[in-house]
């Protein structure tokens, strides 16, 4: 894995996969690292999350595999078996295969799945507890929505958070509304959220969300930070302040 924040770029952990790897492909939100392995007939599954990236899982795929894509759910990666004139069609974990003609190489081209927010200011402060699974952070942004994206509803749209390596999405249904606001206080993916959405004006709204008991081990600045509101999105890199 490289660093590429510091100058110049640098290693700072391996991950050992199969034989000979000769293809690269990362999942939409970024937890997964598909490597294929040309001489071991495999694919190689390494997991982002973890502090440092570890090996999740391999799995089998046709004979000398080359090229990999995911889709953009990433429920499935196709790969091109180079030796067989096939494609393997990988359900993540568990594979399944299906025949290709003569193949080499591969992609997906993936529709935009949310509107970019016209504005997104998030700030961000964590706090890292002494224990496992104790960390807590302060998400904070204001934001406004492009007028010819999605209404934004939080009664009855899926609200995602990105914090670091931390994700978790708010089903619908799940906000409680009064007045001009919106607000949600639950477990999502093992972490305490207490969000709240209000809107400002026209298509302009403030977002606050607090979560205790996170895993955000490792954890350095620049931090990767994200909200998506229905198909509304926004995504940033952000200097949080970190109280060990």
């Amino acid at each position: 894995m490289i660093d590429t924040t510091t100058t110049p770029p640098s290693v700072v952990t391996t991950v050992a996969v199969g034989m000979f790897p000769t293809a690269v492909t990362i999942s939409p939100d970024g937890a997964l690292v598909f490597v294929t392995n040309n001489n071991s007939n495999t694919v190689s599954v390494i997991d982002t999350t973890t502090a440092p990236p570890s090996l999740a899982f391999i799995m089998p795929v046709g004979p000398r595999p080359s090229g990999v894509a995911v889709t953009a759910d990433g429920k499935h990666a196709y790969v091109t078996d180079n030796s067989t004139n096939t494609v393997s069609q990988v359900d993540v974990p568990a594979p399944t295969f299906v025949v290709g003609n003569a193949p080499i190489g591969v992609a997906i081209n993936s529709p935009p799945i949310c509107v970019l927010f016209l504005t997104f200011n998030p700030t961000l402060a964590i706090v890292l507890g002494h224990t496992a699974n104790t960390d807590s952070f302060t998400f904070q942004s204001s934001l406004t929505s492009s007028s010819t994206a999605p209404a934004i509803n939080p009664l009855t749209q899926p609200v995602t958070i990105q914090v670091g390596n931390y994700n978790g999405t708010i089903p619908p249904g799940s906000f409680k509304h009064g007045d001009a606001s919106y607000t949600f206080t639950g477990v999502i993916n093992g972490v305490t959220l207490k969000v709240q959405i209000t809107s400002a004006a026209t298509l302009r709204y403030t977002f606050s969300a607090t979560g205790t008991g996170a895993n955000l081990t490792g954890i350095k600045n620049p931090v990767p930070v994200g909200l998506t509101i229905g198909g509304n999105c926004g995504k940033a890199s952000v200097t949080a302040k970190i109280t060990p």
